[in-house]
């Protein structure tokens, strides 16, 4: 859950080491926390790291596991130094050598960060999941179930698109003007049975943002464009995914600012889908209390084993 637990596994895994267990375990760091550029651009032709990567991170990656069994941050940028390569995607491929992973929640629970390469539609493994500050869990997998779109972006980002794209501007204009209808119902805050009229042109206009994309690789705003696609494309997956434990409301924040959001009040169903491609889980924290209510919310199982 925080940077201080990481720590905690990693001196867990180095006693463990000391007792006799052969392990090799790796600690996985966030792209944007372990890169080594002074700005993060992961473009081949702006940088170094990335430039022929591919061409050396298996020999990279052969070093690393041949003389390193505790693979901390430090030593990944270390390594990735010496071979000149992405420290960050070549900390992903060293993963799959190793027995153990430390890493934050996300990469296992999170649908727009967990590791494809393991996680992906459909794949299991022979996983032990291990976590830790587990009452934490419940508001992050909260957060990370839920979505929100401001009707203010979609005007701005009409604005940057609608000179190259009027069919994709007329989209978005048509997104705004629905949002439109929703506050002009909308005191404060307004629980709502459904938007699926706005579900709809939400799809019409990300089928377009693809082709859009797809045409024009070299844009101005483009870092603005793509986060907003982003916004969209993960606000789409959130919502085939509402049920009886979504709540989907609209709020008004002051003048200028109104929100639709997807808010996953009860995260169980969609973690155990990801504990599932695991053979076993173990929750495990000092103030994991009351059981049946974190049980409930964690795993929707009652008959699951807990010890206090």
């Amino acid at each position: 859950a925080k940077t201080i637990t990481r720590t905690v596994a990693i001196d867990g895994f180095n006693h463990l080491r000391e007792c006799g267990f052969h392990i090799k375990s790796i600690a996985l760091t966030a792209k944007e926390k372990i890169c080594i550029c002074e700005e993060m651009d992961c473009n081949p032709g702006n940088c170094p790291f990335a430039k022929g990567h591919y061409d050396r991170v298996n020999q990279c990656v052969y070093d690393v596991i041949t003389h390193e069994n505790s693979i901390t941050r430090e030593i990944i940028i270390d390594y990735a130094m010496k071979h000149q390569v992405c420290p960050f995607e070549m900390s992903l491929d060293i993963s799959v050598w190793v027995d153990a992973i430390i890493c934050d929640y996300n990469y296992v629970f999170d649908p727009r960060a967990s590791l494809k390469r393991y996680f992906a539609q459909g794949i299991k493994g022979e996983y032990i999941f291990l976590v830790d500050e587990a009452h934490n869990l419940v508001e992050r997998a909260s957060s990370m179930y839920s979505a929100q779109l401001y009707k203010e972006d979609f005007l701005q980002m009409k604005k940057i698109i609608e000179p190259l794209s009027k069919t994709l501007g007329k989209k978005l204009d048509k997104c705004n003007k629905e949002l439109l209808v929703m506050k002009k119902e909308c005191d404060k805050v307004n629980v709502v049975s459904g938007i699926g009229g706005f579900y709809l042109l939400l799809l019409n206009a990300l089928s377009e943002y693809e082709k859009f994309l797809e045409e024009h690789r070299d844009i101005p705003n483009k870092k603005e464009v793509l986060d907003f696609y982003f916004q969209l494309s993960n606000f789409y997956n959130i919502y085939e995914k509402c049920d009886d434990s979504y709540v989907i409301y609209t709020e008004n924040q002051g003048s200028t600012s109104f929100m639709v959001k997807l808010y996953c009040v009860h995260p169980a169903t969609n973690l155990t889908e990801c504990i599932n491609k695991g053979n076993s889980t173990i929750f495990f924290s000092a103030t994991l209390l009351p059981i049946n209510y974190y049980k409930e919310l964690l795993s929707n199982k009652v008959e699951d084993y807990c010890s206090g």
